[in-house]
């Protein structure tokens, strides 16, 4: 009985940390249904070349807590994949997750790259 009250509190706080985040970000999702988040899921969009960060989750996805995605570029997380806790995702051109993908917790995945066409200046300086 205990376990079975345990287990609805846990399905209950998952889905008003849901609701929460598309509250807060509704106007950069382009989908929010079907897909669920944790706690302290944040979206963190930059301005660069007057783009907007763009998200899309498709059906029965899921983010872990403590998640970060960030950039100005188009996100979209593919059906029944997820999103390990402790992770970011810099997202400043496009990055998309196909279908039925486990990402591990701690990762991070970006789509940017450093210009390595002057080696002889550090990169610190450029």
């Amino acid at each position: 009985m205990l376990y079975n009250i345990y287990i609805l509190m846990r399905k209950f706080r998952k889905k008003l940390a849901t609701w929460i985040f598309v509250f807060k970000y509704f106007p950069i999702l382009l989908n929010y249904r079907g897909f669920s988040v944790g706690r302290n899921v944040q979206l963190n969009y930059f301005g660069f070349n007057n783009s907007r960060l763009k998200i899309r989750f498709l059906k029965s996805s899921l983010i872990n807590d403590n998640v970060i995605i960030q950039g100005s570029g188009y996100f979209q997380l593919g059906s029944r994949s997820f999103i390990g806790s402790f992770s970011v995702i810099g997202v400043n051109e496009k990055v998309v997750i196909g279908n039925n993908v486990m990402i591990a917790q701690g990762v991070s995945i970006r789509d940017t790259n450093h210009a390595f066409t002057r080696t002889d200046i550090p990169m610190i300086y450029r």
